[in-house]
Protein backbone atom coordinates (compact mmCIF):
# COMPACT_ATOMS: atom_id res chain seq x y z
CA UNK A 1 0.00 0.00 0.00
CA UNK A 2 2.87 2.09 0.95
CA UNK A 3 4.33 2.13 -2.98
CA UNK A 4 1.07 2.73 -4.63
CA UNK A 5 0.11 6.07 -2.11
CA UNK A 6 4.02 7.32 -2.29
CA UNK A 7 3.85 7.05 -6.21
CA UNK A 8 0.29 8.84 -6.01
CA UNK A 9 2.66 11.40 -3.31
CA UNK A 10 5.11 12.28 -6.28
CA UNK A 11 2.65 12.60 -8.66
CA UNK A 12 0.98 15.17 -6.83
CA UNK A 13 -2.44 13.42 -6.90
CA UNK A 14 -4.57 14.70 -3.54
CA UNK A 15 -5.37 12.07 -1.73
CA UNK A 16 -8.67 11.64 0.70
CA UNK A 17 -9.85 9.00 3.36
CA UNK A 18 -13.53 9.02 3.74
CA UNK A 19 -14.87 7.56 6.73
CA UNK A 20 -18.76 6.98 8.02
CA UNK A 21 -16.11 5.93 11.32
CA UNK A 22 -15.13 8.13 13.95
CA UNK A 23 -12.62 10.17 13.02
CA UNK A 24 -9.99 9.93 15.46
CA UNK A 25 -10.20 6.05 15.31
CA UNK A 26 -9.48 6.33 11.57
CA UNK A 27 -6.78 9.13 12.26
CA UNK A 28 -4.92 6.44 14.33
CA UNK A 29 -4.95 3.36 12.40
CA UNK A 30 -3.41 5.69 9.56
CA UNK A 31 -0.32 6.88 12.27
CA UNK A 32 0.10 3.37 13.42
CA UNK A 33 0.67 2.18 9.72
CA UNK A 34 2.67 5.64 9.01
CA UNK A 35 0.84 6.76 6.15
CA UNK A 36 -0.07 10.18 7.50
CA UNK A 37 2.57 12.14 5.27
CA UNK A 38 0.74 10.05 1.75
CA UNK A 39 -2.82 11.56 3.04
CA UNK A 40 -3.73 14.81 2.21
CA UNK A 41 -7.09 14.83 4.07
CA UNK A 42 -9.44 12.95 6.30
CA UNK A 43 -13.05 13.18 6.45
CA UNK A 44 -15.75 11.82 8.36
CA UNK A 45 -18.75 12.14 6.06
CA UNK A 46 -21.89 10.31 5.40
CA UNK A 47 -20.53 8.37 1.91
CA UNK A 48 -23.45 9.09 -0.50
CA UNK A 49 -23.56 10.10 -4.55
CA UNK A 50 -24.07 14.21 -3.20
CA UNK A 51 -21.05 13.87 -0.75
CA UNK A 52 -18.97 12.56 -4.01
CA UNK A 53 -20.32 15.43 -6.39
CA UNK A 54 -19.11 18.35 -3.78
CA UNK A 55 -15.99 16.65 -3.60
CA UNK A 56 -15.30 16.42 -7.13
CA UNK A 57 -16.83 20.33 -7.54
CA UNK A 58 -14.28 21.12 -4.59
CA UNK A 59 -11.25 19.48 -6.16
CA UNK A 60 -11.82 19.72 -9.92
CA UNK A 61 -9.46 16.94 -10.71
CA UNK A 62 -8.17 17.21 -14.47
CA UNK A 63 -8.05 13.46 -14.75
CA UNK A 64 -10.53 11.28 -13.67
CA UNK A 65 -10.77 10.50 -9.66
CA UNK A 66 -11.32 7.06 -8.32
CA UNK A 67 -12.62 5.84 -5.32
CA UNK A 68 -11.12 2.68 -3.50
CA UNK A 69 -13.83 0.84 -1.15
CA UNK A 70 -14.23 -2.31 0.18
CA UNK A 71 -18.17 -1.94 0.16
CA UNK A 72 -19.96 -2.34 -3.08
CA UNK A 73 -23.04 -0.45 -1.53
CA UNK A 74 -21.58 2.09 1.03
CA UNK A 75 -18.27 3.14 -1.34
CA UNK A 76 -18.87 2.13 -4.77
CA UNK A 77 -22.17 2.12 -6.29
CA UNK A 78 -22.33 6.05 -4.86
CA UNK A 79 -19.24 6.83 -6.17
CA UNK A 80 -19.96 5.42 -9.35
CA UNK A 81 -22.86 7.15 -9.69
CA UNK A 82 -21.68 10.30 -9.00
CA UNK A 83 -19.24 9.54 -11.66
CA UNK A 84 -16.08 8.40 -10.10
CA UNK A 85 -14.18 5.26 -11.57
CA UNK A 86 -14.48 2.68 -8.98
CA UNK A 87 -11.96 0.53 -7.37
CA UNK A 88 -12.86 -2.09 -5.33
CA UNK A 89 -10.99 -4.28 -2.64
CA UNK A 90 -12.71 -6.76 -1.62
CA UNK A 91 -12.91 -7.62 2.21
CA UNK A 92 -14.26 -10.14 4.43
CA UNK A 93 -16.84 -8.26 5.75
CA UNK A 94 -20.14 -8.54 3.68
CA UNK A 95 -22.79 -6.38 5.26
CA UNK A 96 -26.25 -7.43 5.59
CA UNK A 97 -27.73 -4.38 3.54
CA UNK A 98 -26.06 -5.56 0.28
CA UNK A 99 -28.40 -5.78 -2.63
CA UNK A 100 -28.25 -9.12 -4.14
CA UNK A 101 -31.11 -8.25 -6.84
CA UNK A 102 -28.70 -4.94 -7.92
CA UNK A 103 -25.23 -5.97 -8.25
CA UNK A 104 -22.62 -3.36 -8.41
CA UNK A 105 -20.11 -3.54 -10.71
CA UNK A 106 -16.75 -1.70 -9.94
CA UNK A 107 -14.70 -0.26 -12.38
CA UNK A 108 -11.91 -2.56 -11.28
CA UNK A 109 -10.83 -4.87 -8.76
CA UNK A 110 -7.82 -5.66 -6.17
CA UNK A 111 -6.74 -8.33 -4.45
CA UNK A 112 -3.73 -6.94 -2.78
Amino acid sequence: MKSGLSQLFEMRFPKIVLTENKLDRVLSLIRSHELEIYIDLVLEIRKDQQSYRRLLRLFRPSHAGFMIGDQLERDIRPAKAAGLHTIFYPSKFRPKWEHQHDPVVPDFQVNS
